[in-house]
């Protein structure tokens, strides 16, 4: 069953992110954009790419860490992403996790698995999806998702 755009600020994702990050500073952030309040998306969408963010960026960090989610209209767009000010990756790892429609050789732990199994739920949905990842080591990571509004 799909969930409403408009829902995701009562979602589980701000749940999650209470009860599982323990950082003194933490500040979890969602921003949504009224127009495309009516859009729907697969349940439990993005609640893997902030538990990422969580997991991989916000933990390791020593000091405040932030995880902003944001969904708005773009054009013919729909766009829907996930920012932390974590560690970071570096070029070759966001390149090996962005390239690869299935799970990667893990690295130190990370096989990409929530990344390919997103892209393969947004495939089936949408049809016309686009996925991108920003990363600069030590300043934090934007995985973004755009879905041609056409597309639902």
């Amino acid at each position: 069953m799909p969930l409403f755009i408009r829902r995701l600020n009562s979602s589980r994702i701000i749940y999650f992110c209470k009860r599982n990050v323990l950082l003194p500073d933490f500040i979890f952030s969602v921003t949504l954009d009224e127009e495309i309040g009516h859009f729907q998306v697969p349940k439990l969408l993005l609640q893997p790419l902030v538990e990422n963010a969580i997991i991989h960026a916000i933990e390791p960090l020593e000091g405040s860490g932030m995880i902003a989610v944001a969904c708005y209209a773009e054009e013919s767009w729909i766009v829907l992403e996930v920012v932390d000010n974590g560690k970071g990756m570096t070029p070759e790892r966001v390149k090996q996790i962005s390239c690869h429609p299935k799970p990667v050789t893990p690295s130190i732990g990370h096989s990409g698995l929530a990344l390919s199994n997103i892209r393969e739920r947004l495939n089936l949905y949408f049809g016309l999806t686009e996925f991108h990842i920003e990363s600069t080591l030590g300043l934090g990571t934007r995985i973004q998702i755009r879905i041609h509004r056409g597309g639902n």
